[in-house]
């Protein structure tokens, strides 16, 4: 799954893309901002077709501190 962290601009965003294989990995990455997420607080919904890089994209929301956040995109779910 390609995971971009969510920035202000396109090009920024573009700039965090990495190649995840495992939610585990993903896990990781998000955790080097929000070290307390679990696995359990990951979540993923469908956002549609982004035709300026194509991909079809899904946001990445975690929970935390009892809000929902968009931490980045992906180009699809990883369970």
């Amino acid at each position: 799954m390609r995971f971009r962290l969510y920035r202000k601009s396109l090009a920024d965003s573009m700039n965090t893309t990495r190649n995840i294989r495992t939610k585990d990995e993903l896990l990781k990455l998000i955790q080097e901002e929000y070290p307390d997420v679990s696995s359990e607080d990951i979540t993923f919904e469908y956002e549609g077709f982004d035709s300026r890089i194509g991909w079809f994209t899904y946001y990445v929301l975690i929970k935390h501190d009892g809000e929902t956040y968009l931490i980045g995109m992906s180009d699809e779910v990883m369970v």
